[in-house]
Formats: structure tokens, C-alpha cells, sequence
């Protein structure tokens, strides 16, 4: 099902693979065939907290932007869709399923409950082209950090260490549970033939990161950070431009630079870009506050918290957040 049109680089079966050994999320792969011919897949995982408050989850996929429902037809997508409501029933759990595109089936008893977009960019055939179709406050942004002194890295997982050392304090930052390092160790274990990591250094200074998946026309940035104490010299921007400059040099027709919430930070920073802006349909079993309302006070907390101890602590909490 993985070579439809409509598949995402989440669809693959590896990350089966990357949640499970990364967290020991139990996973729930629902598959239609006949006659060993496959007509539909939904992947879940059960996500359990330790303390009974917290409600249990399932959820097409947790941690990434999109999985959902690929099926040949409504009747096979309902089919599925059924399957899962039996399963999270069973387990008097939440059914959160992530898609690109909206559940058509009818009494499907799911409500759309966020609202966040992906912003995707159609790449020329040339990097100049693209350069020359940014706005001139955009282009300046990027001229500027190259004159700061900053340079750019691609490789692959022998730059996990760096990429997470960015990684973890952005995240501390923003008050958010750090991924465990071990998740990034499998994406490159499972994933290595798609995954690159980009990082800008300012003297030296490992100051940004990103990680992309390339999948079929496009490349996907599920995730990207920089330090706050180096902005004045714009390493994010020239992060963005160099995965930009990759993809149209190595031949990709899209640039997408992951999901963010209408409105934020960084809603506004991809914007800039010029990217078109297209919607998830995030659906739920049930109406609950956002999970960024509910845990503000401690993501206030976490900021100011040292990043030794949110390194050590954050990755037991992010293994049940499943944004």
C-alpha cells in the first residue's frame, strides 16, 4: 500500500519497528486482504501512562504529523475504521487517527479536534530560481547568516550526537519532553536509506539541525531546532534554505516543512517560505482540550528547568505524549 499515491513516508512499516523498540508501545497494524491481496491498512499504537489519570490512547501515528486510513475504497476504509473502533472499545481507550486527507465515512463517530496544517512548497527545477522568487527581505535573511560565518553539514547517523545536543536544549526551551536519543538512533537503524541530517555551524558551533525523510517526490522535516542564543545570526534560516537547495538539487518536487498550528511562531516562520498551506485532519473518539492547553503549567515549569535533568527525565514523559 506504501507505493499509492496518497502513502506518507509514517505509512512505512519500519516505524512499527522505531515506536516499539524505542518506547515498547504495543502496535496495532490493521490490514484488509483477499485472496493475499492487500486493499487497506490502518497503523496504530496503544499508548498507556503509568498513572490511571491520564487516559489511554490509540493512535494512527503518535509522534508524527500523519498515518491514517489508506484504503481502495470507502467500504474497505470503513471496514478498518470499524476494526479500530472494536479495538479501542476493548481497551476503554482513546481512537486518535492522523490523515492528510478528511474521513468521508459517514456516522463515524470521530470529531475533528485540532487545527494544524502542513506547508508544502513546490520546488523548481533549479536552486537560483527558487532563490530569485523569495521575497528580498527573505533572500537577505539568508545572505546574512552565510556573512555571519555560518556553514552547513549533510550526513546521516554519525551526526545524531550533534543533531541531538541542539535538539534536546530547543526542546527544553520550548517546555516540551525531549524525544528519548534512541528514538533518532532507530530512525537511522530502519530509515537510514531516507533520512539526512542537516547541521549549521557558527564557528564551529553546532548551532542547527534538522532531520528529513525523502519519500518518492518529496522531502519531509518532521524535525528541526536551533539555539535561541545564536538567532541574531539566522542559522535557521540558512538551515531552511540548504534543505530547500537539496531538494531541488537533487531533483525532489516538494519541500514539506511539517505541521505547525495556524497562527503560532512557527506557522509564521514556514509561511515566509511561500509554501501552500493544506490541512491535517486530526480526529478523535472524543472531545478533550488540546494537550498543549493542558500541561502549559508545566511546560513553563520545564523551561527553566536545568537541560542535564530534562535530558534524563524528558524522554520517560515524551514516550506518553504522543504529539
Amino acid at each position: 500500500m506504501t507505493s499509492r499515491q496518497d502513502s506518507l513516508p509514517y505509512h512505512l512499516f519500519e516505524w512499527k519497528w522505531i515506536i516499539e523498540n524505542t518506547y515498547g508501545h504495543k502496535p496495532i497494524y490493521l490490514i484488509a486482504i483477499n485472496n493475499g491481496k492487500t486493499y487497506g491498512v490502518l497503523p496504530l499504537f496503544y499508548i498507556r501512562w503509568p498513572f490511571p489519570v491520564f487516559p489511554k490512547k490509540i493512535v494512527s501515528l503518535p509522534f508524527l504529523d500523519a498515518a491514517g486510513i489508506l484504503a481502495q475504497d470507502e467500504e474497505i476504509a470503513g471496514l478498518l475504521l470499524n476494526k479500530a473502533f472494536s479495538i479501542a472499545s476493548s481497551l476503554k481507550s482513546l481512537l486518535e487517527i492522523r490523515q492528510t486527507e478528511p474521513i468521508s465515512i459517514s456516522k463515524s463517530s470521530l470529531n475533528l479536534v485540532n487545527k494544524r496544517v502542513c506547508l508544502v512548497l513546490e520546488l523548481p527545477d533549479s536552486s537560483q530560481q527558487l532563490m530569485r522568487s523569495f521575497k528580498s527581505k527573505l533572500r537577505s535573511q539568508i545572505k546574512r547568516s552565510i556573512r555571519e560565518g555560518c556553514k552547513t553539514i549533510v550526513g546521516g547517523s554519525e551526526l545524531i550526537n550533534e543533531f541531538y545536543k541542539i535538539f534536546s536544549i530547543n526542546m527544553r526551551d520550548l517546555g516540551s519532553p525531549v524525544h528519548s536519543r534512541k528514538f533518532f538512533i532507530n530512525v537511522f537503524r530502519y530509515l537510514s536509506h531516507i533520512g539526512r541530517i542537516f547541521l549549521v555551524y557558527y564557528k564551529n558551533i553546532p548551532v542547527a539541525c534538522s532531520l528529513i525523510l525523502t519519500y518518492k517526490e518529496t522531502i519531509f522535516n518532521p524535525w528541526a531546532s536551533f539555539l535561541r542564543k545564536y538567532k541574531r545570526f539566522a542559522p535557521n534560516m540558512l538551515l531552511y534554505w540548504k534543505m530547500i537547495e537539496y531538494g531541488c538539487n537533487e531533483g525532489f518536487k516538494y519541500f514539506d516543512f511539517g505541521r505547525s498550528t495556524i497562527g503560532s511562531g512557527t506557522y509564521k516562520f514556514k509561511k515566509q517560505w511561500g509554501g501552500e498551506e493544506y490541512k491535517l485532519y486530526w480526529y478523535s473518539s472524543h472531545i478533550t482540550r488540546n494537550e498543549r492547553e493542558k500541561f502549559q503549567f508545566a511546560e513553563n515549569i520545564w523551561k527553566i528547568l536545568p537541560i542535564s535533568f530534562t535530558k534524563v527525565v524528558g524522554p520517560f514523559i515524551r514516550k506518553f505524549v504522543s504529539l
